[in-house]
């Protein structure tokens, strides 16, 4: 027969360290990862897939699906689609509608579809006028 015994004070202030410092961490990743900007690309390839990028371009055609908008984004040298969640379109200030011909600046993250490289926005702020 063993016997099992209770935990002591210092067990406890072992587990309130470890919560403590995780929490700590946990604050510190989300102020971080809050000023992480975008690396300015002018050519996007699936070399950067999963990468925070920003393309600067014309948008030269604008579509939208079931309140998803997909933007074609062209710059002297390519162009990229980028795409922008119906979640994100409500949330954002941007009208989707009047895009087509304006210059702006896309930041999102490189995704692969069909086997090309697209943009998809991580927020409301993925569009930005120049």
């Amino acid at each position: 027969m063993s016997t099992a015994s209770s935990p002591s004070v210092d067990d406890y202030r072992i587990a309130f360290a470890c919560i403590a410092l995780s929490l700590v961490g946990l604050a510190s990743l989300v102020a971080f990862a809050a000023r992480v900007e975008p690396l300015d690309r002018e050519f996007i390839s699936l070399v950067d897939e999963g990468r925070f990028v920003r393309f600067h371009g014309v948008a030269s055609r604008v579509s939208d699906s079931n309140g998803n908008y997909f933007i074609e984004l062209c710059n002297e040298d390519s162009c990229v689609k980028c795409v922008v969640f119906a979640g994100l379109v409500r949330e954002s200030k941007t009208n989707f509608d009047s895009l087509e011909g304006a210059r702006i600046a896309f930041s999102g993250v490189v995704r692969e579809y069909s086997g090309a490289a697209e943009l998809v926005a991580l927020n409301a702020d993925a569009v930005e006028f120049e």
